[in-house]
């Protein structure tokens, strides 16, 4: 898990608009202005943390912990 410094906040005006007034998420901008500000961010940590990710799948700390894994279920 990675922190992410950016959010999509719906607010209770999105919310019933959507809900109730039949509006669509395009019907506000913001949402998706800020919806691509997150995904900016996760693809950031995504492509960041992807070496350390590897190295734990393929490396001697890999097979230790699949070793693990195994053992627990056994």
């Amino acid at each position: 898990m990675a922190p992410v410094s950016r959010a999509v906040h719906i607010g209770m005006v999105e919310s019933l608009g959507i809900m109730q007034q039949g509006k669509t998420f395009e019907d506000f901008p913001h949402l998706a202005q800020a919806a691509n500000r997150l995904l900016d961010d996760m693809s950031w940590w995504a492509e960041t943390l992807k070496p350390a990710r590897e190295r734990l799948t393929t490396g001697v700390a890999g097979r230790e912990q699949r070793e693990k894994a195994v053992a627990v279920t056994a």
